[in-house]
């Protein structure tokens, strides 16, 4: 580009990088530091950002992140067959670029090689819903087996609220008048209404070892 620039008559010394740029990266940088500044000895990749390792990159296909465009992705240390935890700052990353392909295609890439997955107990890739999307409601029943006894409003279906499908919530003479759990009674006021039916975010953990090609 530098050559082309100087042959069209634009006065350039050919110190210039164009196109330092392909990867939409989080702290906005570039992809590649000024050419100029390259050893002469440096092997091929080996001026990214990632060094000549790369780095992974996970690629999701499907309507999950259509439905949920603001789910959380993560890298998170394996300790054993789990995730770490507690965790430090060490042991989970975020996306350090990404972007989407069509409608149905998400790629993040996080600051890891694929030497790194593999290491000891290896690392997951989480996808969790946004903590700050709540969602209420309650758990959809198998239709197969009857609903379990109600110990805990986390475990509360529409079942239990004698709710048919696609039908509005009773409170007057609800089956469930004057359940209480945790302090929260079924149902006092709106704030009681909201803490039952608070459904916990949702997270899916695959480990990298079934995910590298």
């Amino acid at each position: 580009m530098n050559r082309e620039l100087l042959w069209r008559g634009f006065p350039t010394d050919q110190r210039g990088t164009p196109l330092r740029r392909f990867w939409d990266w989080a702290d906005g940088g570039a992809d590649i530091p000024p050419i100029h500044g390259w050893a002469a000895s440096s092997a091929l990749g080996a001026n990214g950002r990632a060094g000549a390792g790369g780095q992974i990159t996970l690629l999701l296909r499907g309507r999950l992140l259509r439905r949920y465009p603001n789910a959380v992705l993560l890298a998170w240390r394996a300790k054993g067959n789990q995730l770490i935890k507690p965790a430090s700052a060490a042991d989970i990353r975020t996306p350090v670029f990404g972007g989407a392909l069509g409608r149905d295609i998400v790629f993040a890439g996080f600051d890891l090689t694929d030497t790194e997955l593999l290491q000891g107990d290896g690392w997951f890739f989480v996808l969790a819903e946004q903590p700050s999307e709540p969602r209420f409601g309650f758990d959809e029943p198998d239709v197969r087996v009857p609903s379990p006894a109600l110990t805990a409003w986390s475990g509360a279906d529409w079942r239990h609220t004698g709710t048919a499908p696609g039908a509005w919530l009773r409170i007057t003479g609800n089956a469930l008048a004057g359940t209480q759990f945790g302090g929260v009674r079924f149902v006092d006021h709106a704030a009681h209404l909201a803490m039952l039916s608070l459904q916990s975010p949702m997270r899916i953990a695959l480990h990298a070892r079934s995910l590298l090609a």
